[in-house]
């Protein structure tokens, strides 16, 4: 039972303040520890630019994301496996991420020159509204050579453990990540085509570099 205040507005302490100040400490620790975890997330949101950490899908987390299933434009569904045999570019993306849009362009550009049997870019939206909002920026921005891909329900995101936008990953004809990068990039720059060749054998081969399939 707790004592009556003391005479001048005081209040005796109690063995529940006791325990309250003693946890105050650890409680203060865990919250700063939470917001330092979530600011990332929240820069990555607000500026639609990449964040500091990004971590890599495992060769289990990436045979699974084979799995993957998104939509073409007229709804049709398609599953990730289903373009094996190839290397794939993998971009996710939003409309609303500015880092996103200043960067489609070398991405359409990109799949211009290197699309093929062996290579393809799959730029994959993750906007909830589809084909809605994708049509309009793909016709802003004179987009015409990629493909539109539709990830209403950001699966990608999970899969690939994507941490912030854009996020491009390089997967190889079976399926495992090989490379990932974070943020924009001048993707049909000299430098960036030269790296991903080094990575794509293939795409040495006769007939397989810049011939659309």
């Amino acid at each position: 039972m707790q004592e009556a205040p003391k005479a001048g507005g005081g209040r005796q302490r109690t063995q529940g303040d006791d325990v309250i100040a003693h946890n105050t400490p650890g409680r203060y620790r865990l919250y700063v520890a939470l917001a330092m975890l979530a600011i990332p997330g929240v820069v990555a949101v607000v500026y639609g630019s990449s964040t500091i950490w990004s971590e890599r899908a495992t060769p289990v987390q990436s045979r699974r994301a084979l799995d993957l299933k998104f939509e073409r434009a007229d709804g049709r569904s398609i599953r990730l496996a289903e373009l094996r045999g190839k290397a794939i570019l993998l971009n996710i993306w939003a409309t609303w991420c500015l880092s996103c849009r200043t960067e489609m362009p070398s991405l359409d550009r990109l799949q211009g020159q290197m699309g093929s049997k062996a290579f393809e870019v799959v730029a994959l939206s993750v906007d909830r509204d589809g084909a809605e909002v994708v049509k309009p920026f793909y016709s802003q921005f004179g987009i015409k050579d990629l493909t539109i891909y539709l990830d209403r329900e950001g699966k990608a995101v999970r899969s690939f453990k994507i941490t912030g936008l854009p996020t491009t990953l390089l997967l190889g004809p079976d399926g495992a990540e090989v490379l990932r990068w974070v943020g924009p990039k001048e993707w049909d720059s000299p430098e960036l085509i030269s790296e991903i060749s080094r990575h794509v054998p293939t795409l040495s081969e006769p007939g397989n570099r810049g011939a659309q399939p």
